[in-house]
């Protein structure tokens, strides 16, 4: 369910098949990219360690109907610039390291 305030999606495992079976995306569980651009993953079920998952989590973001968002529409996920990049004087301390 997307509200102005987010987007989400489902986060899926692609699996490549063996022995002349089919490649697959297994749904994982849902994906939330949230106003401060931070990105949530709600896990739901893995896939096994046998089943030539490579440990990547693919995301299909979803419209606020529901429905996919195509992948060539790039402008439809809210991806915005952090409020101010950390500079070098974010790390003037004390520590000696």
């Amino acid at each position: 369910m997307a509200t102005s305030k987010q987007l989400t999606g489902d986060a899926c495992a692609y699996i490549k098949g063996e022995n002349g079976e089919k490649n697959r995306y297994l749904k994982m569980g849902t994906a939330i990219l949230r106003l401060d651009n931070s990105l949530s993953l709600k896990l739901d079920t893995m896939p096994l360690a046998n089943s030539g998952w490579q440990g990547w989590i693919n995301v299909f973001w979803k419209d606020e109907q529901g429905q996919n968002v195509p992948r060539s529409t790039s402008s439809i996920i809210p991806i915005r610039p952090p409020s101010r990049s950390p500079g070098p004087s974010d790390f003037d301390d004390d520590i000696p390291f």
